[in-house]
């Protein structure tokens, strides 16, 4: 890649892109309080609790479903692709 090639300019035009919002997001992280700190943790965490309930229900299903043979039926499978996008 040559320097002054339309692909280099694009290239360098991206990175200072990239730099911008690094520096933008960088800025508001340490404006950040520990208390907005905490709080955002307990979001966070009671996301990812709520996430892992619904996996864990979805797979434990799925799972009883595999063993018993009824997921390798093209009516289970289908309807475990089409639950789980």
């Amino acid at each position: 890649m040559s320097k002054g090639s339309a692909h280099f300019v694009n290239e360098q035009r991206k990175q200072a892109l990239v730099d911008a919002r690094v520096a933008k997001l960088q800025a508001q992280a340490a404006a950040l309080s520990e208390q907005d700190l905490a709080r955002h943790a307990k979001e966070v965490d009671k996301k990812v609790r709520d996430l892992g309930k619904r996996r864990g229900a979805v797979g434990a299903r799925f799972c009883a479903e595999l063993g018993s043979g009824q997921a390798r039926s093209s009516a289970a499978a289908s309807r475990w692709q089409g639950g789980l996008r």
